[in-house]
């Protein structure tokens, strides 16, 4: 998210150490949101990803181990959009996307599936974008020498969309860590 917020919209999100992470912190940081998105800093396709709230805060924070996360707030009424790049050497090659199927299990969110009959139902202008920022992310891989992508995006209720990366950003952080491209993380 830090490598792909220089170039497209990205999620807001704050990057803590579980020593620093408080719900009080969060509502603070993010005053118009109430629920919150803690995820594992590494990509784990949804496992340790959780949607913590004034009501499960002190439990789920309890039960976090000491790690770095990344939290985001939780924005109501978005459609989650997965789509696939090839980098080549002279071009990005395009998949077609889907909508990512997100199951809620006792405030663990976990990825269960794709749909990509809904995805073609989006207003031409948004598969516009999604298709520019996902070439225009390909392009900015290329320029570091990342060659296959996986990433999903968020699009709000009022269709703004909001890329962040799922289960490449592993892999993607690795390279950009090795390319040192990626800006020193601060707790706050």
């Amino acid at each position: 998210r830090i490598w792909v917020s220089e170039f497209a919209e990205t999620t807001p999100y704050v990057i803590l150490e579980k020593e620093r992470l408080t719900f009080k912190y969060l509502r603070k940081r993010f005053p118009k949101y109430a629920s919150f998105v803690v995820q594992h800093c590494e990509s784990s396709g949804g496992s340790g990803t959780i949607l913590l709230n004034q009501k499960n805060a002190k439990s789920v924070i309890n039960d976090l181990p000491n790690k770095t996360y990344l939290i985001s707030p939780y924005i109501e009424n978005n459609i989650s959009i997965n789509t696939h790049i090839i980098v080549y050497e002279d071009e990005v090659l395009f998949f077609p996307p889907s909508v990512q199927l997100i199951k809620n299990t006792n405030g663990h969110l976990s990825y269960v599936g794709n749909d990509f009959d809904t995805y073609n139902e989006l207003n031409s202008d948004i598969k516009n974008q999604i298709r520019e920022t996902s070439i225009k992310i390909g392009n900015n891989l290329r320029k570091i020498g990342y060659n296959i992508s996986s990433f999903s995006k968020i699009i709000m209720y009022k269709f703004k969309k909001n890329p962040y990366f799922c289960k490449c950003y592993f892999d993607l952080t690795s390279l950009v860590y090795y390319e040192g491209l990626l800006h020193n993380q601060v707790s706050v």
